[in-house]
């Protein structure tokens, strides 16, 4: 049985999809579809639709796009929980959001409202996992070649896959099998990397692979974001050089992490791999490179200074790492 309230939210590029799919849904148990949009539209015209019958008695489904942009106001948000306490019992609201709006996200939850949220999860397990598990309800089926290439060649974003899936069924058709071969013509541009993968490359002292994740990062991140990742990484280490925590839990403790103390303990191993010299060095470096940035020194124009400047800094602090490549 449909639920009065829906709210999709998320990857942009992915929300579109689990739009379709409920929309598809709603369809198959009878309801007829009702779109809202434009720039009048307001939470009293919502509340409106909601509540206007359509002829013959049917069920229906409104759907406000971008709901976020229309219902923004701390009084539409409590006219929106207002109806959702006593809704229609006819009439199933579906807020698409293609931005934030906690306010918004919260009143309907409270509410009662399911919320469907296909972003892929931020840990790289899960993410690996979240692949796979498309993948397998995906209308092609990738090899395991495949599948790993694809995987390693989006990164972080996945919001590429359902139009690379699609492009992929309709040069192939549906349960075709996709070999890495098959990939060349439909991946575009390598896509952004995730921030961890930097800094575990820096930790391990391959500068090969650390410009490489630099690179990736910069296609979706601006400059001062990528160093600011940077800054958090070599400020967790630079708190635990001294500091007498000798195992995961008391680096954690001194780190005040809630939840997984995973992160403490890469930063309390690259603490003791550095030593005091080398974290201080590492530190120095940082602060000639936000400088840098800033203007201090330039390597040319614009976008290619500040990416030179960058790589000059992960290549530095790739060689700061005993045992480097």
């Amino acid at each position: 049985m449909p639920e009065r309230a829906y709210v999709v939210k998320g990857d942009p590029a992915l929300v579109a999809d689990a739009l379709h799919d409920l929309l598809g849904e709603l369809r198959a148990a009878g309801l007829d579809i009702e779109e809202l949009g434009g720039e009048e539209l307001t939470i009293g015209s919502v509340v409106e639709a909601c509540n206007a019958y359509f002829l013959g008695g049917a069920d229906k489904a409104v759907v406000v796009r971008d709901a976020q942009d229309h219902l923004k106001a701390a009084e539409d948000v409590r006219r929106l929980a207002a109806y959702l306490a006593d809704p229609n019992p006819q009439t199933s609201l579906v807020l698409v959001l293609s931005g934030d709006s906690k306010k918004l996200v919260d009143a309907a939850k409270k509410a009662g409202a399911r919320v469907l949220d296909p972003s892929p999860p931020g840990q790289a397990k899960a993410r690996s996992g979240w692949l796979s598990d498309r993948l397998k309800a995906a209308p092609v089926r990738l090899d395991r070649q495949a599948a790993a290439r694809l995987g390693t060649h989006l990164g972080e974003d996945l919001g590429r896959l359902p139009g690379i899936l699609d492009v992929l069924a309709a040069a192939h058709g549906e349960g075709a099998t996709i070999t890495a071969a098959d990939l060349d013509p439909v991946l575009g541009d390598e896509g952004g990397g995730a921030p961890w993968d930097l800094t575990d490359a820096i930790d391990g002292g391959d500068a090969a692979a650390s410009l490489h994740h630099l690179h990736r990062l910069l296609h979706a991140r601006h400059p001062f974001v990528v160093l600011a990742s940077l800054w958090g990484h070599y400020q967790r280490i630079l708190r635990l050089e001294g500091s007498g925590a000798r195992n995961e839990a008391q680096a954690a403790a001194v780190l005040g992490l809630k939840g997984s103390t995973f992160p403490a303990r890469k930063a309390l191993s690259q603490a003791g791999r550095l030593g005091p010299a080398g974290v201080a060095r590492a530190v120095e470096l940082l602060h000639r490179a936000d400088l840098d940035l800033r203007g201090l020194r330039t390597y040319g124009p614009g976008r290619d200074s500040e990416r030179i400047t960058l790589e000059v800094l992960v290549a530095r602090l790739a060689r700061l790492s005993p045992g480097r490549r």
